[in-house]
């Protein structure tokens, strides 16, 4: 899995294009297309120009809600995972991300 907030350059772009898988993910040409769906759609295009035949997997954080895709504009924090002991409070990855609460119908 790759993943390069800026654009890559051609000499990059050559150099993934060799390889018969490619898993792009978060953040992908997030600071040069202003979301991570376009950036990968960016990418993809442009190793797929190299190399036709290349497989290209697009990965997306089930549980972890990170903010950077376009998907994620209409997040709401009543999807996040809350702690049980303290409802007021919620789950995060890292201190920092909050984790989906797929048991929420609302969320799914």
């Amino acid at each position: 899995a790759i993943r390069r907030a800026s654009a890559y350059s051609q000499q990059q772009i050559e150099q993934i294009a060799h390889h018969d898988v490619v898993m792009l993910e978060k953040s992908n040409g997030t600071s040069a297309y202003g979301s991570v769906e376009e950036g990968t759609r960016q990418a993809a295009a442009r190793i797929k120009a190299v190399n036709p035949s290349v497989k290209i997997l697009f990965y997306l954080n089930s549980m972890v809600h990170y903010p950077r895709y376009e998907a994620n504009k209409s997040f709401q924090l009543d999807w996040a995972t809350r702690k049980r002991k303290n409802p007021d409070k919620y789950f995060k990855f890292m201190n920092r991300y909050y984790y989906y609460d797929h048991r929420n119908l609302d969320f799914r």
